[in-house]
């Protein structure tokens, strides 16, 4: 039977815990908003089949598919945090633990496909945001350093996260969690994720203005 582990919830932590309520309402009627963009973007495209090419539907598309990314690895991983706020057994917070690690390592990996476009698109725009966009990138780049992205965080979701491996290994890998210091990280790649979300809205400003959207 696993051991009980009674949490002290202060003020802040019932605010914050809150504030991500809020946050996954406004975030799950988002959804609604991107995927009736994309369907828009659909018509555009086939409505302009044979010009120039100039105007910019698949430049847009991409930056509200990527935006649909950070909204769903925002949704995801709120509930995650939430629930390791209120997790009272040792063996949920380690699940959760290993859970808002692996969604991580996902986010980051499809983050890396779209990372290039995106950093060219915000080039060739003169009022984009590529300051902030490159200042974010060298925060999520410190944070890969400072929680074992290519270490800890891989091991965690190849070994007990994405796949099963045989008991040893399965439960070695496991019991190395520390749940606070993945609470921890989870919390700053909230962070992180919010500060992309909000680059992908000024860049969606920018080609709405194009496509008087």
């Amino acid at each position: 039977m696993s051991e009980i582990i009674e949490i002290t919830v202060s003020a802040g932590v019932m605010q914050l815990y809150e504030t991500t309520a809020n946050n996954l309402v406004m975030q799950h009627k988002h959804l609604a908003r991107i995927d009736g963009l994309l369907k828009q973007m659909e018509v555009g495209k086939n409505l302009v089949k044979g010009t120039t090419g100039a105007i910019p539907f698949h430049e847009y598309e991409l930056v509200i598919k990527y935006n649909g990314l950070l909204n769903i690895s925002i949704l995801d991983l709120a509930v995650i945090v939430r629930q390791l706020y209120i997790a009272k057994l040792e063996w949920e917070k380690l699940f959760f633990s290993k859970q808002g690690y692996a969604l991580i390592y996902e986010t980051v990996y499809t983050h890396n496909s779209f990372n290039r476009k995106l950093h060219k698109l915000l080039s060739d725009k003169p009022t984009a945001p590529l300051t902030q966009y490159n200042l974010i990138i060298d925060d999520l780049k410190a944070f890969k350093v400072k929680y074992g992205f290519d270490s800890t965080i891989r091991t965690i979701r190849n070994k007990v996260a994405a796949h099963v491996e045989e008991f040893t290994s399965y439960y070695n890998v496991i019991n190395t969690i520390d749940t606070k210091v993945a609470l921890e990280a989870m919390r700053d790649f909230l962070e992180i994720l919010d500060r992309l979300q909000k680059i992908t809205v000024a860049l969606s400003k920018v080609f709405e203005t194009e496509l008087n959207v």
